[in-house]
C-alpha cells in the first residue's frame, strides 16, 4: 500500500505507476490539465490536424510482414470471406455505372466482340491488362493497361 501525496489516499501498488509517487488517477489528471494549459485540444483535433503524417504511417504500418500475413490468413477464414463477400455487394450497390460497364465489357470480351489485346497500351509491358473506362457510359470504349499504368491513372 502506497499514500498518494496528491489526494492522500491510501492505495494498493497497482494504482500506482513504475516511477511516479502520484496514483494514476491523480496523474492522469496533472497530465490531462498541463495539456489543456499548453492548447492541447485532444487525439481527434490532433489526428486531424497531423493527416498526413498519420496517413504515411498507417501506410507504412500495413506493409509489415506479419500484417500482410494476418490479413492473409484472415481472407481465408469464414469471417474474413464474409466481410469480402459484404464488401464486394457494398460496391456494386454504390457503383452500379461501374459495375455495367465491368459486366459489358467482359461479356463482349467472352463473346469475341472485343479482342483483348498482350500489351498495355501505354508502356507495351505484357502481362496481366485491365480495361481502362475513361467514361463508364461508353463500357466498350476501354485502354489496355498493365496494373501499374492502371493504378498510376487513377492517382
Amino acid at each position: 500500500m502506497k499514500t498518494c501525496p496528491t489526494c492522500e489516499e491510501s492505495k494498493p501498488d497497482t494504482e500506482f505507476y513504475a516511477r511516479v509517487r502520484h496514483c494514476k488517477t491523480c496523474w492522469k489528471a496533472r497530465v490531462l490539465a498541463r495539456k489543456q494549459a499548453e492548447g492541447y485540444a485532444g487525439e481527434k483535433a490532433h489526428r486531424e490536424r497531423y493527416a498526413d503524417h498519420y496517413r504515411a504511417y498507417e501506410k507504412a504500418r500495413a506493409m509489415n510482414p506479419d500484417r500482410v500475413a494476418a490479413r492473409a490468413a484472415y481472407e481465408k477464414t469464414p469471417a474474413g470471406t464474409a466481410a469480402r463477400n459484404k464488401a464486394t455487394r457494398m460496391w456494386k450497390q454504390k457503383n452500379p455505372d461501374k459495375r455495367n460497364a465491368e459486366t459489358a465489357l467482359g461479356n463482349a470480351i467472352r463473346d469475341g466482340r472485343i479482342v483483348k489485346p498482350s500489351t498495355c497500351e501505354r508502356c507495351g509491358n505484357g502481362g496481366r491488362l485491365d480495361g481502362h473506362h475513361a467514361d463508364y457510359t461508353k463500357p466498350l470504349d476501354v485502354e489496355w493497361l498493365c496494373r501499374l499504368c492502371h493504378k498510376a491513372e487513377h492517382r
